[in-house]
């Protein structure tokens, strides 16, 4: 199975990350490596989430983004 994101999905994946990178040293870091990590569970149990429509699920990050 190919992972590709969405150009406007990937924009702003690298927003989010710069934005958390700015705003706590590491913090853009770590979301990279969380979102590297959902998509390696998703590339592995591509049926994991929930049904949106027939070739799209919603997977949320536990700890992204952060709550203050």
């Amino acid at each position: 199975m190919k992972l590709e994101f969405h150009p406007e999905a990937e924009q702003e994946f690298i927003a989010a990350a710069f934005r958390y990178e700015t705003e706590v040293p590491g913090l853009g870091q770590r979301f990279y490596a969380e979102i590297n990590a959902a998509t390696a569970v998703l590339l592995q149990y591509p049926d994991i989430g929930s049904p949106i429509e027939d070739d799209l699920r919603k997977f949320l990050l536990e700890q992204f983004p952060l709550r203050s």
